[in-house]
């Protein structure tokens, strides 16, 4: 049990190091405390160096706090599409009537008309009452 508690009070002065060094704390150690000493070891002669050039760092700093912030540069995307389709009812408005996603219906329609040219845009009732019968599972009335 004491092993444990040495180890918690050197994670608690390894998790100092670490946000003296601006890094996050760390929750929890799981390798051996030998790899927990030297982790401390090397903040510590980090924090020497540190120490030893803070003029230079705070000067550095300093020049980069006065220099103005750079634009972000603005990522291209991809356009949406806001094509209307074609006059008629499209399968999207017929999927969203029977509760079913699209993609699906489109699939289901690509293995009953294998056929089928073109988009998926119906304009008389028999053609829509067709195409819905398909998407419910009456394949009956699909001829």
């Amino acid at each position: 049990m004491e092993d444990t508690m040495t180890t918690k009070a050197k994670l608690a002065e390894l998790n100092t190091l670490r946000t003296i060094a601006g890094l996050k704390p760390l929750k929890a150690w799981k390798d051996s405390t030998a790899k927990l000493d030297a982790a401390i070891f090397a903040f510590t002669q980090k924090k020497e160096v540190v120490e030893e050039n803070k003029n230079k760092i705070d000067e550095v700093t300093a020049d980069k706090k006065s220099e103005p912030a750079k634009a972000k540069t603005v990522k291209k995307t991809k356009a949406a599409k806001t094509e209307k389709p074609a006059d008629g009812t499209s399968i999207a408005t017929i999927a969203s009537e029977l509760d079913m996603d699209p993609k699906v219906a489109r699939a289901k329609l690509r293995r009953a008309f294998p056929d089928h040219e073109g988009a998926w845009n119906f304009t008389n009732k028999a053609e829509i009452d067709k195409i819905k019968a398909v998407l419910q599972g009456d394949a009956r009335k699909k001829d």
